[in-house]
């Protein structure tokens, strides 16, 4: 497994990683008509027009994408890795990439949104809960989880 830096023909495949994970564990703690309205955020489109905006980065095997994160500023955006591939330290290692990147660019402290899923995971990467929030994808509120890090 080789992290390295996201390109635009990386697009489609991250846009399903994302999707493939939101129908596989997304639906397990997010009402149906929340992950749905996700999934319509997520087009190799956007995700090809955001990461002009930002550091982006993916996690292949093989070849294959199997997980992906992105920056901006100082707050991660996304961190996915697709469901067969969780516990392996993929997430793990592309968080710990992001936090060296941020570093050489001055940044002290990273912030992202969680959910009750996914806090466990960045605990176990140094961050810290600071507030529960509500969201909205459209219509729809959803809970969310503020984080941050500080970084050494």
């Amino acid at each position: 497994m080789k992290i390295r830096k996201f390109k635009k023909s990386d697009a489609n495949e991250v846009a399903k990683l994302i999707i493939k994970n939101d129908l596989e564990v997304a639906v397990k703690f997010y009402p149906k008509k929340v992950v749905s309205a996700r999934l319509k955020e997520i087009t190799p489109a956007k995700i090809l027009k955001k990461s002009v905006k930002r550091i982006c980065f993916v996690a292949e095997e093989n070849k294959k994408i199997i997980g992906y994160i992105s920056l901006s500023g100082n707050e991660i955006k996304k961190c996915f890795v697709l469901p067969k591939y969780h516990k392996r330290g993929i997430g793990r290692k592309l968080v710990f990439k992001i936090e060296k990147i941020a570093k050489i660019k001055g940044i002290k402290k990273l912030v992202l949104y969680s959910n009750f899923y996914t806090e466990k995971f960045y605990k176990k990467c140094g961050f810290k809960r600071l507030k529960i929030i509500w969201e909205n994808v459209g219509d729809l509120k959803f809970k969310q989880i503020y984080m941050e890090k500080k970084l050494k």
